[in-house]
C-alpha cells in the first residue's frame, strides 16, 4: 500500500520542484519598471531598487526558487519578492504584504 502511494507523491514533489525554478537568473539581467517601481539587476549579483519617491536602495540580490531576496549593503534582507513569471518584455513579480498576495507587472526598459 505505502508503495503504491510513494509514486504519486513522488512525482508531485517532482512536479512542485520544477515549478519553483520557472525562470535563469539571464532572463531577469536588465532595468524593469512600472509608474511606482524601478529595478535593476545586474549579473554580477548588484541591484538597484526604487519603490515610489525619490529614494534608490542598492544593494545584492540572491535567488532561490523564484524569490528574490534584495540585500542591503548591511547584509540584511531588506525584501523578498518572487518571480511569478517573466513573459517576453514582461516580469510579474509577488510582492508579499501582509500575507496576501502584491502582483505587480514591470516592463522591460530598453537601454
Amino acid at each position: 500500500m505505502l508503495s503504491k502511494l510513494m509514486f504519486p507523491l513522488l512525482f508531485l514533489s517532482f512536479l512542485l520542484v520544477t515549478a519553483c525554478s520557472s525562470f535563469e537568473k539571464e532572463q531577469l539581467i536588465g532595468s524593469w519598471q512600472n509608474e511606482l517601481i524601478f529595478v535593476k539587476f545586474e549579473a554580477n549579483d548588484s541591484m538597484q531598487l526604487k519603490l515610489g519617491g525619490d529614494n534608490v536602495q542598492k544593494g545584492t540580490y540572491h535567488i532561490f526558487g523564484n524569490t528574490i531576496e534584495l540585500i542591503n549593503p548591511e547584509g540584511k534582507v531588506s525584501l523578498n519578492m518572487s518571480v511569478v513569471k517573466i513573459e517576453n518584455d514582461s516580469l510579474y513579480i509577488n510582492m508579499m504584504k501582509t500575507g496576501s498576495d502584491n502582483i505587480k507587472a514591470l516592463a522591460r526598459v530598453k537601454e
